[in-house]
């Protein structure tokens, strides 16, 4: 979005996993190595927590009829081979990655020679837990390219519910 003659850059710095979203399968051949367990106590939905929430958990092997949860560290897809014979009613459940979107509705509104309003949309985080947004300003002229640095007045912008911030400082075009 351009301002005056500067160029303004926003996006979403976003880390870890938080709602993951699952697939079910086949048990699998190969399930990898364990990541943590429980057994007679754990219905699907407490299993699938119970990954999102370890760090190394890839994918799980669930049984409903046993109420058994098996954690595993080895991303799991669609392609891998099956187990032969099927044991119970074991199912594989394996994570999906789903990156977040950016910012959307990205305008700058009431600019000044050294000011300008930045306004967005925050957009689906998917997989992603929030960190801040990133605001940042292009100095130079349209036609020039310039070093990108952070826009003063729209710095550590923490809330997911931030929407706007007022870029300060700009040079003078």
């Amino acid at each position: 979005v351009a301002a005056s003659r500067s160029w303004l850059a926003l996006t979403s710095l976003l880390h870890g996993a938080s709602a993951a979203v699952y697939l079910e399968r086949t048990l699998v051949a190969d399930e990898g190595g364990g990541a943590g367990e429980a057994h007679g106590s754990m219905n699907l939905q407490e299993c699938l927590d119970f990954c999102s929430g370890t760090e190394i958990c890839r994918s799980l092997a669930y049984s409903a009829s046993s109420q058994s949860c098996y954690l595993k560290d080895k991303r799991i897809t669609l392609d891998d081979p099956a187990k032969v014979p099927q044991p119970l009613d074991f199912r594989t459940y394996f994570r999906v990655d789903q990156e977040a979107r950016a910012p959307e509705q990205v305008v700058a509104v009431q600019p000044t020679t050294t000011s300008v309003r930045v306004q967005w949309t925050a957009s689906e985080l998917n997989d992603c837990a929030f960190e801040r947004f990133h605001v940042q300003v292009r100095l130079g002229s349209v036609y020039e390219s310039g070093d990108w640095a952070d826009a003063d007045g729209c710095v550590d912008l923490t809330e997911k519910c931030d929407a706007s911030c007022e870029a300060v400082g700009l040079p003078p075009q």
